[in-house]
């Protein structure tokens, strides 16, 4: 397996599992309601719903660095309100993160194996540090996403 190999893996493996060190993204979630996904059993915190759509637009930013694009999200797309998603909301969300990753890893694999070691365009890092960024960052929001769901389903209880 070469290393562009692994990371493309390693990209889809955040989302859909496995993963060595607890639950993949789509473990995790797959029994968050939509009621659950938009409670803020913190108040000012982001509730579930924002942090998977946090997740997805990084993936898809990432995509667009590959390509050459000096791309950022607005703050709006960083970090979407979504106060009360319905169930077809919430269900396109968990699609949507999954298509962002899958796509991720598509254009990981067509990449040149020693494209990973060039920097990423308009940044001062290589192609292979933010895509392990990405894995990061996917791992430190699927724990975050854990514990919002266990709170959410202490506070109902």
């Amino acid at each position: 397996m070469t290393p562009k190999d692994f990371i493309a893996g390693h990209v889809t493996r955040a989302v859909a599992g496995p993963v060595w060190h607890a639950d993949a993204l789509d473990q995790i979630l797959a029994d968050v309601t939509a009621a659950e996904a938009g409670a803020r059993p913190i108040p000012g915190a982001h509730n579930i719903a924002e942090l998977v759509a946090h997740v997805s637009v990084w993936a898809a930013i990432a995509e667009r660095r590959l390509v050459g694009e000096n791309a950022n999200p607005t703050d709006e797309e960083n970090f979407p309100t979504f106060s009360q998603p319905t169930d077809e909301t919430w269900r396109s969300a968990l699609q949507l993160l999954r298509e962002r990753h899958a796509s991720l890893s598509r254009a990981i694999a067509r990449l040149e194996e020693n494209a990973l070691y060039e920097p990423v365009a308009f940044r001062d890092y290589s192609v292979a540090y933010m895509l392990h960024g990405v894995v990061e960052h996917d791992a430190y929001h699927a724990g975050q996403i854990a514990l919002l769901k266990k709170m959410v389903r202490l506070v109902s209880a």
